[in-house]
This record gives structure tokens, C-alpha cells and sequence, in this order.
């Protein structure tokens, strides 16, 4: 199974003025929180330096039962199942052994949430790298409806953010006093 087509964003592209909701940085967190907020309704600009998703070093291996259920609620679970390199049957156990063809010292059977448990949880975990998730969720993000206006921005090298609040009695990073 292949990953979806990364999202490749134009540098040229200009970001709005003005939005609700500035997130810095287009990982799993960034990019799991721009499709939260945009399925709300509010308006978000994730702002990444990555044109692409980086599959040059490995990250995460195993996406939990939660960031399943996460997945699940916001219609991508199966999705990010489909672009999975490895069925959750495929292993689901953890061993430890002397050295990688030594002996076996231990082994955690039925782990990480990869296995059914009743009815404990509703999305068992899934092994996956790190980049099949962010290409899910970029794809995501770019299908959110325009009013979100989500949408994933490659920064400029030197972009400058500034910060309003409407409220001058309390002190927040941006209106504090100088």
C-alpha cells in the first residue's frame, strides 16, 4: 500500500492577513490540532517549513489506541489504516532478546492496544511511521471545508507573527508590557 501524495504547498502562496488561530509547526500535533479546530469551524493557519513530509529518518512505529480513536471521531482511521505498511495483525507482541538473533529473554504478548480487549476501547493501535500519519493528516487538513480556512502554509524564512488580545486587563505573551 502506498502513502497519499504529500501535500506540497506553494512558497509563493501568501498567508491571510488575519486568522483566528496561528499553529507553528505542521508535525502530528500541529497538524492533528489545524483539523480539530477546522471541523469546529475556526480559523487556522499551520505554518511549516517542510514542503514535504521527511521519510529520511524514522519517528514514531506505533500510533496508540487513543490517537486511533482521535483518528476515528474525525472520519481518518481507516485511511490511515489503508497507507499503513503493516496489518495491526502483524505483530503484537514485545520481545526482548540477548542481541537480535540471541536468545529470547521476555516477551509482552497482545500490547500497545494492538490487540481487541472487549470492549476497553473503540480503535485498536496501528503500527505506522511517523510520515503515513502526517501525509494523512495534511491531506485532511487541505479537505477541510473553507469555512475553517484551514490550511498548511510553508513559511517564509523569516515570518513574523503578531498578537492582539481584546482584553487589556489581563497579561498575555504579545500585549504583555514592554
Amino acid at each position: 500500500m502506498t502513502a497519499p501524495e504529500p501535500a506540497v504547498v506553494d512558497p509563493t502562496h501568501s498567508l491571510p492577513p488575519h486568522t483566528q488561530v496561528l499553529i507553528a509547526g505542521g508535525g502530528p500535533v500541529g497538524l492533528a490540532t489545524a483539523v480539530e479546530l477546522g471541523r469546529r469551524g475556526i480559523a487556522c493557519v499551520v505554518v511549516e517549513p517542510r514542503r514535504t513530509v521527511s521519510r529520511a529518518r524514522p519517528r514514531c512505529k506505533t500510533l496508540n489506541v487513543r490517537t486511533m480513536e482521535h483518528l476515528r471521531r474525525w472520519g481518518l482511521a481507516d485511511r490511515l489504516r489503508k497507507h499503513a505498511p503493516l496489518p495491526v495483525s502483524w505483530s503484537q507482541d514485545v520481545v526482548f532478546c540477548t542481541s537480535l538473533a540471541g536468545r529470547e529473554l521476555s516477551r509482552f504478548t497482545g500490547v500497545l492496544g494492538l490487540a481487541p480487549d472487549g470492549d476497553r476501547f473503540a480503535e485498536v493501535g496501528q503500527q505506522a511511521p511517523q510520515y503515513v500519519l502526517e501525509d494523512v493528516l495534511r491531506q485532511a487538513v487541505r479537505e477541510l471545508p473553507a469555512a475553517g480556512s484551514s490550511s498548511a502554509r510553508r513559511s517564509p524564512p523569516s515570518a513574523r507573527a503578531t498578537t492582539w488580545c481584546p482584553s487589556p486587563s489581563r497579561t498575555t505573551p504579545g500585549n504583555g508590557p514592554s
